[in-house]
């Protein structure tokens, strides 16, 4: 209510929004969603975060305000997040986090005698979360409080209230579970810092033993700097990385596996991808172990990985130019005037994307898991329709192989955004994903009990916050 959007579509005009990012800035999403998601302090966001124009850039944009550099909060959450999130910066936490799934699932009650379960989602939710806030924030949050991860997804079902702006008064339920989880993390944070100052040590290899990763570590310890920042707005800050960390990787990790099990030639030919992966497979009864590059390389796993998310991500892009007015073809948007992209919209552009043949159609509102495969000798492979891989390729030349592909797909193919607010977390999104995948179809056998042509759905009520979740209709599953 009461914000003017204009939408952007055609991958051409969305492309040019990432081309020109430095004429932009994203932080009014930023500003949306530190406001109304995680509760910061009203106080706050006006006085610091939107006084803060100076960029990410190490140095401040150009017409910027004074502001001191360890007050450079944008800047400063943005360096955090490209060293530990991203190369070998990542690495210590994502070993970690293959350790904590396998640990998970292998404890989770499933051994050799059939079980039948009534939501997949749900068993992923909570395993998955548990794993990755082992691995991300250290033991002792999930020690302290037990119930956090059930108090996480109570807060994570409110997010589609709360980004509206609603008052408390309206929604109680939605601002109560929110307030539990920020509790919790504050009583956390003051937990953790006694043991550091016991401990003395101020730097740990890769993972450290009290705030669990030297990410947020890190985070803290900038945090901690900033004299207009207290231990509430600390702790909405840490609410919103484990939102960004999980909330869209655990609902993709979901239909990453739902799509493969639920196809049974698929899950065996996925299944010797996996096999050819893992690297303690001489230890049959050990947590299974996986070389992440391998996964990462194999064409048919990075097809299905970006056919999920093609599929079922539905973020709002949002951007705001900066300095002075932009003009786009023949349309003038003033300055200050938020410029919008639907992923969504993107994602399901029948001028764009390969649809198959008529022999063998491959709709745009169906999983296909080769669509984005490049096969030698075809001219209906691959992910664009020829037309406009002509158009967008004019000088590109297709390797004479089976290959990954998303060549041609700028501004058409955007779960992560573009430009300069690239979404930093893909990396840890993606090893996410294959992990899970490789590590329950390691550890269970499992079949969706969906009768011949039943389908699990989007909940499009998550429209515009990322990757959408499925509505809530369990499907029952065995394993």
């Amino acid at each position: 209510m009461n914000v003017e959007l204009s939408f952007i579509s055609g991958p051409k005009n969305v492309f040019s929004l990432f081309r020109q990012s430095r004429k932009f800035s994203a932080k009014a999403s930023v500003m949306i969603a530190i406001d109304r998601l995680f509760g910061t302090p009203k106080h706050l966001v006006p006085s610091f975060y939107d006084h803060d124009d100076t960029g990410y850039d190490g140095k401040p944009d150009s017409g910027s305000r004074d502001v001191a550099p360890h007050l450079r909060i944008h800047h400063t959450v943005h360096v955090q997040v490209i060293k530990y999130l991203s190369g070998s910066g990542l690495k210590p936490m994502t070993n970690k986090l293959m350790e904590n799934i396998a640990k998970t699932m292998l404890s989770s009650g499933i051994g050799g005698v059939w079980l039948e379960m009534e939501d997949l989602f749900d068993f992923c939710k909570l395993k998955l979360l548990h794993a990755s806030i082992n691995s991300m924030f250290g033991e002792y949050l999930t020690a302290l409080h037990p119930d956090f991860v059930d108090d996480y997804w109570k807060f994570d079902d409110c997010t589609t209230t709360l980004v509206k702006g609603f008052p408390s008064f309206m929604v109680p339920r939605s601002w109560a579970a929110r307030r539990k989880c920020l509790d919790s993390l504050k009583h956390w944070k003051a937990y953790v810092e006694k043991l550091v100052d016991a401990d003395g040590r101020t730097f740990y290899e890769g993972l450290d033993p009290h705030f669990g990763s030297q990410f947020i570590r890190q985070r803290h310890e900038g945090f901690n700097k900033m004299e207009p920042m207290n231990a509430d707005s600390i702790a909405s800050e840490d609410l919103a990385i484990m939102w960004a960390a999980n909330s869209n990787a655990i609902p993709a990790a979901y239909w990453f596996l739902y799509e493969i099990f639920r196809d049974p030639e698929l899950l065996g030919r996925v299944r010797s991808e996996v096999d050819g992966a893992r690297t303690n497979a001489h230890e049959p009864d050990a947590p299974p172990r996986f070389d992440l590059e391998a996964l990462i390389k194999s064409p048919l796993l990075q097809s299905i990985y970006a056919e999920t998310l093609r599929l079922q991500t539905a973020i709002l892009i949002a951007r705001m130019p900066a300095r002075e007015d932009y003009q786009l073809g023949d349309y003038s948007f003033k300055k200050d005037r938020l410029l919008v992209a639907a992923s969504y919209i993107a994602h399901h552009d029948t001028k764009v994307w390969n649809q198959g043949t008529v022999d063998d159609p491959h709709p745009l509102n169906q999983f296909w898991a080769e669509r984005f495969l490049l096969k030698t000798g075809s001219d209906h492979s691959g992910p664009l329709l020829q037309s406009y891989l002509d158009s967008a390729m004019e000088d590109s030349a297709v390797q004479p192989e089976v290959k990954y592909s998303t060549d041609g797909l700028a501004g058409a193919w955007v779960p992560y955004g573009g430009g300069q607010s690239l979404c930093p977390g893909r990396h840890y999104a993606k090893q996410e994903m294959l992990m899970t995948f490789a590590i329950m179809s390691t550890c269970f056998d499992i079949e969706i009990l969906q009768e011949p042509g039943e389908v699990t759905l989007p909940d499009l009520g998550y429209f515009g916050l990322g990757v959408l979740p499925p509505k809530n209709i369990p499907e029952g599953f065995g394993g």
